[in-house]
């Protein structure tokens, strides 16, 4: 499994990095054979008269789809948080609904 992170007006730091990288195994750690590539894409947008909006949008390749989620908020560690729920939940999802074809 490969994790890529990307940040737009944003410094990917060692903390960040190392908190993704902890959130993502966490969600995904059960369907290691299932999934290719992780793609994290982390962005401020700063605009001074909407607040500070941090979003973190992430994509995974599995055999055969896609599962893309995004999810923002004023924190950025929220954001990692909230998007890593619910790339469990539709990881789930997907291998209950493999489970189900294959019965």
């Amino acid at each position: 499994m490969q994790l890529v992170i990307h940040g737009k007006n944003i410094d990917i730091t060692d903390a960040i990095r190392s908190y993704v990288e902890q959130k993502l195994e966490r969600a995904a750690g059960h369907f290691q054979n299932m999934t290719q590539e992780i793609d994290v894409h982390l962005s401020v947008a700063r605009n001074p008269r909407i607040t500070t909006k941090q979003t973190a949008e992430v994509t995974i390749y599995v055999n055969g789809s896609i599962i893309r989620a995004e999810e923002s908020s004023d924190n950025l560690y929220a954001s990692i948080d909230l998007v890593a729920d619910k790339v469990a939940r539709k990881l789930r999802k997907l291998k209950e609904k493999r489970q189900d074809k294959s019965r």
